[in-house]
């Protein structure tokens, strides 16, 4: 009985075959294959609002929700749209306004840990070591796409964060620090209101400090990149020193009415526990409508 045998020469022979042809491939592939019909974006979006819930329900409780026998009759589920049945008792609005909104349902996920996720969803980068502190969120790049369409009336940072832990959230990296999320905590009055007096006197300040830092900010000192990224930042604080920023950061008693209670609140027990995510919603409106 003949039993074919591969030598170690023989086997080097075809596996060097085998990665030619693969190397190959390529080429086999058509040249010529053209889209159908050019596309132009649109490119008609100034503002684009990301509302980052952490813990947030889960999509088989919202968009795309499994039924079973122990589903609670009260969610109301009902076929919204051909494949889309939502949980119209619970997501009245939201099942009422389907042509609004768009469900993409192609976006995976690998990470089990919720800060690499928290990372991921803000950069669509896996978290490296290396590459850690050098991609910027994607917050930062759109604000440095946007950032020769500004206008010398605009008051408000291009990039303003609202909702996310600073532990938790991803900056400008290697982008200009102008392009980095300014953080705004929940309150009832903002810190940076200032009224007409102390608009003067903050005006006097600020001139005096550029004068005494006028030296650490001269061309050649090792310090002046540090100084102009920090005034990158600060011009962004300053912005909020516009009469125009206090309207905009302000909730209204009819706001915390219609967004509700929250079981943890931020405001304090007068606010009637409007929290985290009401007042988030209610300043991205205000930022919209103030554009």
């Amino acid at each position: 009985m003949n039993i074919p045998r591969l030598t170690r020469r023989d086997f080097l022979r075809l596996g060097n075959v085998g990665i030619a042809g693969c190397s190959l491939l390529p080429m086999l592939k058509p040249r010529n294959v053209e889209a159908r019909e050019s596309v132009e974006p649109r490119g008609g979006a100034e503002v684009c609002i990301l509302i980052f819930l952490q813990g947030a329900p889960s999509q088989m409780e919202t968009f795309d929700v499994k039924e079973g026998p122990g589903t609670p009759d009260d969610l109301g589920i009902r076929t919204i749209t051909p494949g889309l049945r939502m949980p119209a008792g619970t997501l009245p609005r939201l099942s009422d306004r389907t042509n609004k909104y768009t469900i993409i349902r192609s976006l995976e996920a690998w990470e089990l840990d919720h800060k690499r996720g928290d990372y991921y969803l803000q950069t669509a980068r896996k978290r490296t070591p290396a590459l850690r502190d050098e991609v910027p969120s994607v917050g930062a790049v759109i604000a440095y796409e946007k950032l020769n369409d500004r206008k010398e009336t605009d008051f408000l940072p291009p990039f303003i964060n609202l909702n996310v832990g600073t532990d938790r959230l991803v900056g400008s990296g290697l982008l200009p620090p102008r392009c980095g999320p300014m953080t705004v905590r929940p309150r009832n009055t903002p810190p940076f209101v200032l009224s007409e007096g102390e608009r003067a006197i903050f005006g006097r300040r600020r001139d005096l400090l550029k004068r005494l830092d006028s030296e650490w900010r001269a061309e050649g000192s090792r310090r002046s990149s540090i100084f102009s990224d920090l005034d990158d930042y600060y011009q962004s604080a300053y912005l909020l020193g516009n009469p125009k920023a206090a309207s905009v950061f302000t909730i209204t008693e009819e706001d915390k009415l219609r967004f509700g209670k929250c079981s943890s609140p931020v405001l304090g027990e007068e606010d009637f526990g409007f929290g985290h995510l009401g007042y988030s919603c209610a300043v991205a409106r205000n930022i919209v409508q103030a554009d």
